[in-house]
Formats: C-alpha cells, sequence, structure tokens
C-alpha cells in the first residue's frame, strides 16, 4: 500500500536524478534533514541521460533503502498516460505538468497536476483550468513564470479561493526560506529543488533543514 504523508503543510524535496547512488544519498540528505518526502525527477535531455525506465528501476532502488519513507515520481520524458502505465507500486505518488489522464491513477496513490504551471495565463483561463482540474487530481501543482521563479503569492491567493479549504494545493518553484512564510498560508505541498540545492544534483542539508524547521514552527 502507497505511504501516507501529511499535508498541513508538507516539504518535498526534488531529487534531479542522474543515477541509483546519487539518487540514494540526496534521498538520504532530505530524509535526514526534515523533508517530508522526496519527488525523484529526469532529466533526458541531459549530457547523461536518465530515461523513464531508468528513473523507475532507480526509484525501486531508493524504495529498498527507505520501505517508510515518502516517494514520488515526475517522469518529464512521458506523456501523461504512459506516465501512469510505468509508474511502479513503490511510488506513492505521480507529479505530472498536464491534467490529462489523471482520473487513471488510482490505488490511493497522490495525484500532481499541473494548474497554471510556469507559464502565467489570463485569470479567467486560470480559473477555469483550476475549476477542472479539482475533481481529477488530488494535489492542484503550480509554479512562477518559470524554473526557480517564484510564484506570485496572489496568483496563490487565487487558486486557494478558488479551491476552498479543503483542496490540496503545492507549489513547485521559487520556493526559499526568505519568501516561504508568504506561501505558508495557502499551501499544502511545498516541491523544492533549486532553493535546496548547492547545485543542480545535490542538496544543501543546512537549506533544507531551514525549510522544514520553518515549515514545523508554523504547523506549532
Amino acid at each position: 500500500m502507497p505511504r501516507t504523508i501529511q499535508s498541513n503543510p508538507s516539504f518535498l524535496a526534488v531529487v534531479h536524478v542522474v543515477g541509483p547512488i546519487q539518487a540514494i544519498q540526496q534521498s538520504k540528505v532530505a530524509f535526514d534533514n526534515g523533508a517530508d518526502g522526496v519527488f525523484l525527477i529526469n532529466h533526458s535531455g541531459a549530457r547523461n541521460p536518465v530515461v523513464a525506465t531508468d528513473l523507475t528501476e532507480i526509484a525501486k532502488m531508493v524504495r529498498s533503502v527507505f520501505p517508510d519513507g515518502w516517494i514520488g515520481i515526475n517522469y518529464l520524458d512521458l506523456h501523461p498516460y504512459h506516465a501512469y502505465r510505468e509508474l511502479p507500486v513503490e511510488a506513492d505518488g505521480l507529479w505530472t505538468d498536464s491534467l490529462r489522464n489523471l482520473e487513471m491513477l488510482s490505488n490511493g496513490r497522490l495525484r500532481f497536476g499541473g494548474v497554471g504551471f510556469k507559464h502565467q495565463k489570463q485569470l479567467v483561463v486560470l480559473e477555469d483550468e483550476v475549476r477542472n482540474a479539482i475533481p481529477i487530481t488530488d494535489v492542484l501543482t503550480t509554479s512562477g513564470v518559470a524554473t526557480r521563479v517564484a510564484a506570485s503569492v496572489s496568483k496563490i491567493e487565487l487558486i486557494r479561493s478558488i479551491t476552498g479549504p479543503e483542496k490540496l494545493i503545492g507549489l513547485a518553484s521559487g520556493v526559499t526560506i526568505e519568501n516561504i512564510p508568504l506561501y505558508l498560508p495557502f499551501v499544502n505541498f511545498f516541491l523544492i529543488a533549486t532553493g535546496i540545492s548547492k547545485n543542480f544534483t545535490e542538496f544543501d542539508p543546512l537549506k533544507i533543514r531551514e525549510i522544514s524547521d520553518a515549515i514545523k514552527a508554523y504547523k506549532k
């Protein structure tokens, strides 16, 4: 059965996977320093590409080392339909930038579906997208206009005003220790990579601990 994770709020460290040893090492850094879970993500266009089938096998290895840790996957090189088919039983969740076919994923695994992701839309279009996403995804996941760019607080507030307090919202770009207090009242899941990293493939343990402590302090 998939592992459960608290959402009030939670912190998921995003591992840019380049190989099994690196994925295990960085997952350990994340878990040891207070992250509530990890998302494993591949970049097939990189110098040392990790394709979907590689990522699946790496995720199984990470699971073997961390049997109780929450582990999600984002297959950047797969259409959502194929991502759902590829997702192994060892994974607790799937993150896609698209909402297509999200209703196919079941068995208790969390569905993180992109809403207004990496691009700003006219507000009326974003509102329609949010309403359409509510019944078919578990965590409406949004971002700023690009990687490493923080989302406007007004955008997050708008999404929350449409979803109401019960629906889960994820935020996936530009989150740092400096701006996280602005988002804490509205966001359930923080998916963070750059804001906790030394470089593209290595986490900074101190930054992870700072984010984790900030979230735990807010929960109190």
